[in-house]
């Protein structure tokens, strides 16, 4: 593997003894944590905060992360870099009128410093009249986006938008044949947790989506700030996705393997109920150790 420190390849001087990157997707970030026993030259290197770190293993590439955090213990030292620059943790309170999604993106992401992107999904709906209430630009936005039903990452730089049917849609990145007797996998089916239908009543607009696959589910009701029926729709379908995706998670351990990011599309090929299509929703991948563990979610296609 290799180490860049604000474009430059320290590999050979870093003295690494663990590199560990997790990486998903919402408000919190990836993360790289690396240890080091060469504490001497990272103090005359003098790092500061917000300096630019990148992991490479092969193809997988962590992206620009940010050291935020230096921790000496003993002979060894710490260090912590996190996909969004320091500012990205300051709360304050916001209202934007007649805004796209794509501007909104943009807006908070150079208050932290950062770029913005928009994929499979439309940047160019408005919104008339919402509101950020003391949070950060991060949690504002991916609290936006989970309505929209797509997900917040931020990667190599960016605030991006992602939506999460363009992901269900794609070619799958790996494909995993598994078995009722795979010590490796972890199975979880929350039974109880599917909603049938989810209503977004506001003064303006009441709109409802339905999940066809669950039709023993309950019902929901949410009050979001949904200004006419056109958003209200949208955020009906976005939010049912959003909750209807908790419901069942594959954890796989396996040797490294790059194929395991977050917002790959991953299809499982099995003689057990586990198999169908599945989203990798968050990864950790132990670079040294050349081990990885990601979560899955199965892909729900069944939303009108």
């Amino acid at each position: 593997m290799q180490l860049f420190y604000n474009g430059t390849d320290i590999t050979s001087r870093a003295g690494l003894t663990a590199c560990i990157c997790r990486e998903g997707f919402g408000s919190s970030g990836d993360m790289l944590e690396i240890e080091t026993a060469n504490i001497r030259d990272w103090y005359r290197w003098a790092p500061q905060r917000d300096d630019e770190m990148e992991a490479v293993q092969g193809t997988y590439r962590t992206g620009k992360m940010y050291l935020n955090t230096m921790q000496k213990d003993g002979e060894r030292m710490r260090l912590i870099a996190t996909s969004m620059k320091s500012g990205a943790a300051r709360r304050a309170s916001a209202v934007y009128e007649q805004t796209s999604l794509a501007d909104l993106l943009a807006l908070n992401a150079a208050e932290c410093g950062m770029k913005s992107a928009v994929y499979g999904m439309d940047g160019g709906v408005v919104y008339l009249h919402i509101r950020r209430l003391a949070q950060s630009a991060p949690a504002f936005m991916a609290r936006l986006l989970s309505y929209e039903g797509a997900a917040f990452k931020t990667v190599g730089g960016r605030f991006a938008a992602i939506g999460m049917e363009s992901i269900q849609q794609k070619a799958a990145a790996r494909t995993l044949r598994l078995t009722a007797g795979d010590r490796n996998v972890t199975h979880t089916k929350r039974l109880n947790v599917k909603k049938s239908s989810l209503t977004i009543r506001t003064p303006y607009c009441t709109c409802t989506a339905m999940d066809e696959a669950a039709a023993e589910g309950a019902d929901e009701t949410l009050s979001l700030p949904a200004t006419d029926a056109a958003t209200g729709g949208r955020w009906a379908r976005g939010m049912l996705l959003y909750l209807n995706r908790q419901a069942e998670s594959l954890e796989v351990r396996t040797a490294f393997d790059a194929a395991f990011y977050a917002m790959a599309r991953i299809d499982v090929e099995s003689d057990t109920d586990m198999g169908g299509a599945w989203i990798v929703d968050a990864a950790t991948h132990d670079l040294m150790r050349g081990k990885s563990c990601a979560t899955l979610r199965r892909c729900v296609t069944t939303i009108r």
